[in-house]
């Protein structure tokens, strides 16, 4: 097909756990103020009835990498975009999915859009990071029955930042890539809208209630318990109930929030630590170091009294802990 043609894109491709939806949703919220300011949040591609994460261009996802034609349903969505952009010729184009996130999608993606111009906002979290957080959305969002280093295993096969990277950095003739670093302390970190609309040079008030989240991770060994009940069949709407009592508890809860052991996390930081020197020699400041800060690992011995690798110890001691806290409710 045709190619989609206009003079500015700003993507925003959500790499994983860096406050995506939180953004999409804002953006989605603030679209006619945007248009205002000379920016299309574009609508093709958005499903509108998704709840308080909607906001999301399901373009990328409708991308099949392997194939070799696009399917009568991107063309659709294609097409419905290049209608609202021929509608708005003298805007900016902002397109934000956590499925542009992906080499091979990326590839296909820049024969369909081919802008004059391109500002690809990415922020990048630390790998261990990364891993720890979708481990947590799995086990709550797909009901993974997987322990968690079976997982992580799996995981680091498929986080490859430096291919990536270099597939936005190719995505036109004029493209210019802002690295975020979403680790502790950061901007982006502290307000990712924000840190997005000051980095993108976009003119828009931000106000901290714009920004809605769905939930905060719970800690590890909430995470694990209902890793159990996937894993023992639980309803779908009766692990929704426990999930939601989790979230009311949290305050009372165990802090830790790692179900990724000190030890495993140090592999993690090994195995990445070339991938992230790369990063910033070719995206950073250019020095030769990671482009992120060293972690701070949990105190082993505490990690192993609070989490440890024993599932079904931390279950039953979860378990009774969630007995004591229900008798103690009733007494009061």
């Amino acid at each position: 097909m045709t190619p989609i043609q206009f003079d500015r894109l700003i993507l925003h491709p959500g790499s994983p756990k860096t406050g995506t939806s939180g953004l999409q949703n804002f953006l989605f919220r603030k679209r006619d103020t945007l248009r205002d300011l000379g920016y299309l949040y574009p609508m093709s591609g958005i499903d509108v009835e998704s709840g308080t994460a909607k906001g999301h261009h399901a373009i990328a996802l409708a991308i099949d990498p392997n194939a070799s034609e696009p399917s009568e349903h991107l063309r659709a969505m294609l097409e419905a975009l290049r209608a609202e952009i021929a509608a708005a010729p003298d805007k900016t184009v902002i397109l934000s999915s956590e499925e542009f996130f992906h080499a091979q999608r990326m590839e296909i993606f820049k024969h369909y859009l081919q802008p004059a111009s391109c500002q690809i906002y990415v922020s990048l979290r630390p790998q261990y990071e990364v891993m720890n957080a979708n481990y947590y959305t799995q086990v709550t969002h797909n009901r993974i029955k997987n322990p968690p280093e079976a997982y992580f295993d799996s995981m680091k096969l498929g986080l490859k930042f430096p291919e990536i990277m270099t597939v936005f950095a190719q995505f036109t003739h004029n493209t210019d890539v802002k690295l975020r670093v979403f680790e502790r302390g950061s901007p982006v970190r502290k307000s990712p809208i924000e840190d997005f609309l000051t980095v993108m040079g976009i003119d828009l008030n931000y106000d901290p209630e714009d920004n809605i989240v769905e939930h905060p991770t719970l800690p590890a060994v909430a995470t694990l318990f209902l890793r159990w009940l996937n894993d023992v069949g639980l309803s779908q709407t009766d692990f929704f109930e426990v999930f939601q009592d989790l979230h009311k508890m949290r305050p009372s809860l165990s802090k830790q929030t790692y179900t990724m052991s000190p030890d495993y996390m140090r592999t993690v930081v090994e195995r990445f630590e070339s991938d992230n020197i790369w990063l910033r020699q070719n995206f950073g400041d250019g020095a030769s170091k990671p482009l992120f800060q060293a972690p701070e690992y949990p105190d082993a011995e505490l990690w192993e009294q609070e989490v440890g690798h024993d599932l079904a110890a931390v279950q039953h001691k979860f378990l009774k802990q969630l007995c004591t806290m229900a008798e103690s409710g009733k007494s009061r």
